[in-house]
């Protein structure tokens, strides 16, 4: 019974490996467009928005995967608006 409970927390995490995985794969392929076009995409297309809210609602300040998270999308912020954001942005 408690495996099963434990199976089950491990599926409702929002942020595993593979989501951000996807990120990355994603902002690749965006680097190939315009910068406003790639931000367009980025922010409303793909499931970022989704993801953000439930990081925002969820418990989970304290998964290691969260600074994985926050370092791909800064530095795929980085290299589509050709601009250096700084740790505080």
């Amino acid at each position: 019974m408690e495996h099963q409970f434990l199976n089950a927390v491990h599926r409702m995490q929002p942020l595993n490996t593979h989501k951000v995985d996807d990120l990355s794969r994603a902002i690749e392929c965006l680097t190939l467009l315009q910068a406003h076009d790639a931000l367009v995409i980025l922010k409303n297309s793909l499931p970022i928005p989704k993801l953000l809210y439930l990081l925002r609602t969820s418990d989970c300040g304290d998964n290691p995967l969260l600074s994985d998270f926050d370092n791909t999308l800064r530095s795929g912020l980085t290299s589509i608006l050709n601009v250096d954001l700084s740790e505080n942005q």
